[in-house]
């Protein structure tokens, strides 16, 4: 938690660091962290939580829709494009000032003072007028009653420090303050991304569910089926030995195992009743076999495309419900298993995942959709149309990216040939499905494929192995 003399220095920090530079977009992440972005690809974020109010410059890019609320609302329309003119203290509390310069709807240049009160359990965000008085407060005064009343259209009082704010025993770190603020804001990114698209997320795991009960009755029918597809050879045995067979005995001995009768019924009509039971676990046996395999084929998928989600940010969320139809639509579901094909291959080599696509389709959703790290290595064949393939590991060896390398042409249809490389970040999306474009590059020159990734990647390209 912020000391009122580090919120002195933070106010001197953000001061070097934005003054003259003009506000952007605006997005409230949650309903106590807000965003605004900075001009040299900085964000400034305001974090009101009780227990650990903050302020801070994240260099990290945001791709998220902002909540709909008035304060959202309200701070887009009269702060966007604000200049800042300066950033201080106000007081010796936890208080930063930011000098704004707006432009209204006539046009006209106007002063304004964001007020963002950093106080432990009562954090606030206040918009003032250039005379002080309060144009918007994100949490009122609850009474008029309260020690310091904070309304609309009252004029702002600061809190006031009951103590003298001690000295700092060490300098206040800027840089290392905003990286570990940064850090925090990755596991709420995370928790918002779970609540916003929790209906998904709980679609995918529920029918992973549903199908490991499928599968856990078909393999329990399949038992009881193995054990009847050997009856037609009893009913065989009744009619070579009809006349030493008596049904009212209800057993009958079969080179020296018992097997019941139905008392009931005559030898031959107890042979048909084996020869029945014979042909239903036959067909019994072939029909669970074909469930089952469907069964695992689209658990493994489910569970590729779980993973999936959980590594991409919402804004490929968003891009995957939109283009793959994953989220419901008029009131209906549809399951991404009813979309063509477009989950990528794997190819697994000493523990390291290479992941690659073989149309446009796949490639797209491989390149801009699946993979979001942005250090990962993507790879394609120079000057040429073919696979997207990923290096799903950090920091790989040589031997790793050679092996992508060669990996990437098979997958293009080729032997030998220049493979180009580069982090994930330098990718963009070209102008059609399945088209990348690069920052920079670098490149390798593969003249021979190793046996053991031709025989990975042969591997790969089959249909899912049975569990």
């Amino acid at each position: 938690m912020l000391k009122p003399r580090e919120v002195g220095e933070l106010a001197t920090a953000l001061e070097g660091a934005l003054r003259g530079e003009r506000l952007g977009k605006f997005v409230q992440i949650d309903e106590d962290v807000l965003s605004f972005s900075a001009s040299k690809g900085k964000r400034l974020v305001f974090v009101l939580d009780p227990a650990d109010p903050s302020c801070y410059l994240s260099s990290s890019p945001l791709g998220l829709t902002s909540l709909s609320t008035p304060l959202s609302q309200y701070f887009r329309k009269e702060l966007s494009g604000a200049s800042v003119l300066g950033v201080h203290q106000g007081g010796e509390d936890r208080v930063l000032l930011f000098s704004l310069l707006c432009v209204n709807d006539l046009f006209l240049e106007e002063r304004r003072t964001l007020v963002v009160e950093l106080l432990p359990h009562h954090p606030n965000v206040l918009l003032l007028d250039e005379n002080g008085k309060i144009l918007f407060v994100k949490k009122p005064s609850p009474s008029l009653l309260e020690k310091r009343v904070v309304l609309r259209g009252m004029t702002y009082v600061p809190p006031s420090l009951p103590f003298a704010p001690t000295p700092l025993q060490k300098p206040f770190d800027f840089s290392a303050h905003n990286e570990a603020m940064e850090a925090k804001e990755g596991s709420l990114l995370e928790k918002r991304k779970k609540e916003r698209f929790s209906t998904l997320f709980r679609d995918i795991k529920t029918r992973k569910k549903a199908l490991e009960r499928k599968l856990v009755k078909l393999e329990k029918e399949e038992e009881e089926a193995k054990a009847h597809r050997g009856d037609g050879e009893y009913g065989n045995f009744i009619y070579t030995n009809m006349g030493d067979i008596d049904p009212s005995s209800g057993v009958m001995d079969v080179y020296g195992v018992p097997v019941p009768l139905d008392p009931r019924k005559s030898p031959s009509q107890n042979a048909e009743a084996f020869f029945k039971r014979a042909k239903k676990a036959k067909a019994t046996l072939q029909e669970t076999s074909k469930n089952k395999e469907g069964a695992y084929r689209e658990l493994e998928r489910l569970e590729t495309l779980s993973q999936a989600l959980e590594e991409a940010d919402e804004e490929a969320l968003e891009r995957l419900g939109k283009e793959y139809r994953l989220e419901e639509k008029d009131g209906a579901k549809h399951s991404p298993l009813s979309e063509p094909a477009i989950l990528p291959y794997q190819v697994k080599i000493d523990g390291t995942s290479f992941l690659f696509g073989k149309n446009a389709m796949q490639n797209d959703y491989l390149s801009f959709l699946y993979a979001t790290k942005k250090d990962r290595l993507w790879f394609h064949v120079k000057e040429a149309r073919g696979a997207h393939l990923i290096l799903q590991k950090d920091d790989p060896s040589p031997k790793e990216i050679e092996t992508a390398c060669a990996l990437a042409l098979l997958a293009s249809g080729k032997r030998e040939g220049e493979v180009q490389y580069a982090p994930h970040k330098d990718v963009r999306r070209g102008s059609t499905k399945g088209q990348a474009v690069l920052r920079s590059y670098q490149s390798a020159y593969i003249r021979a494929i190793p046996e053991e990734v031709e025989k990975a990647f042969l591997e790969a390209r089959k249909a899912p192995k049975k569990r």
